[in-house]
C-alpha cells in the first residue's frame, strides 16, 4: 500500500499546500515575533507568565505544523527546502526546550 492511499496523507497534504494554511502559519509567526519583541528586563511576573503562555501555544501550533508537512509531503520532499530544514531545526529545539522546562 503506498503513502497515497491513505486518509492522513491525504488531508495532511491538502492542509499542507492551503493557502489559509499558509496564512494562519504567518500570522502566527507574526505574532511570535511581536511576542519576542516585547520580553524586556525587569518585567513583572504576570507579564512573563503571559509571554509564556503564548510562547507554549505558539511553539505547539509550530510543532504541529512541522507534524502536517511531514506526514503530508513526506519527508523527502520536506528536507528538500532549505527554509524547511532550517524551521524544522527551529521547531524542534523549542520542543526539547519545552520537554526539559516541563519535564513531559
Amino acid at each position: 500500500m503506498r503513502a497515497e492511499d491513505f486518509l492522513v496523507y491525504k488531508l495532511c497534504l491538502k492542509i499542507a499546500l492551503s493557502q489559509i494554511f499558509n496564512y494562519f502559519i504567518q500570522t502566527c509567526i507574526i505574532i511570535n515575533t511581536i511576542i519576542l519583541s516585547l520580553d524586556r528586563h525587569p518585567i513583572s511576573k504576570k507579564e512573563e507568565e503571559v509571554h509564556v503562555y503564548f510562547h507554549n501555544i505558539l511553539a505547539s501550533i509550530f510543532l504541529v505544523e512541522l507534524l502536517i508537512k511531514i506526514l503530508g509531503l513526506g519527508f523527502r520532499t520536506y528536507w528538500k527546502e532549505l527554509f524547511n530544514r532550517f524551521d524544522c531545526v527551529i521547531v524542534l529545539l523549542s520542543a526539547v526546550d519545552m520537554l526539559v522546562t516541563y519535564g513531559l
